[in-house]
């Protein structure tokens, strides 16, 4: 319950970091993936 509290009191700007976080680790990861099945 407690971490649902923070979550609740947390600024929206550190909400949106993180999905733009989440963002670039999936790009990252899809660009890692294209690359290796390219070198293959």
């Amino acid at each position: 319950m407690r971490n649902h509290s923070t979550r609740m009191s947390m600024p929206m700007a550190s909400c949106t970091n993180k999905r733009i976080d989440i963002m670039g680790v999936i790009i990252h990861f899809i660009a890692l993936r294209i690359t290796c099945s390219e070198t293959q």
